[in-house]
């Protein structure tokens, strides 16, 4: 299995990014946890400035308490900061907007809960299972 390749990827701080905020990285049992990876923030800022609509985030570092108490899996990508939850709106135009962008700036692993109503992003590059050609 090869793993992806991030030299094609640029990264972009938290910090500089203009949709997004520290805040939203932290862990939700203000553990202080907060594993920002560059190269999710560049393709959230991306995917959101393409959308046009607003991503309003649930869950993007958790600890592995944290974790354990929500139910995550154990080898969850939150845990080391490489997966993000994203809020489905009650709009359907809104969520294809959504997901046509972070499937337009390559999100290799998206997951849709309809159930729970959000979008799961993955970057990490141990569940990648192809290999992306930058």
């Amino acid at each position: 299995m090869e793993k992806i390749l991030f030299n094609g990827i640029p990264e972009l701080s938290i910090e500089d990014a203009e949709n997004f905020d520290i805040w939203e990285v932290e862990c939700n049992d203000n553990c202080g946890q907060a594993i920002a990876r560059g190269k999710v923030v560049y393709l959230l800022q991306v995917a959101r400035t393409r959308s046009g609509v607003p991503f309003h985030i649930t869950s993007w570092n958790r600890c592995e308490l944290w974790n354990a108490y929500v139910g995550g899996v154990d080898d969850s990508s939150h845990v080391t900061g490489w997966a993000v939850d994203i809020v489905m709106s009650d709009n359907s135009a809104t969520n294809y907007k959504i997901l046509e962008a972070l499937m337009h700036v390559g999100f290799p692993i998206i997951q849709i809960n309809t159930e729970k109503r959000y979008f799961h992003v993955d970057l990490n590059p141990d569940k990648i299972w192809w290999r992306l050609l930058l």
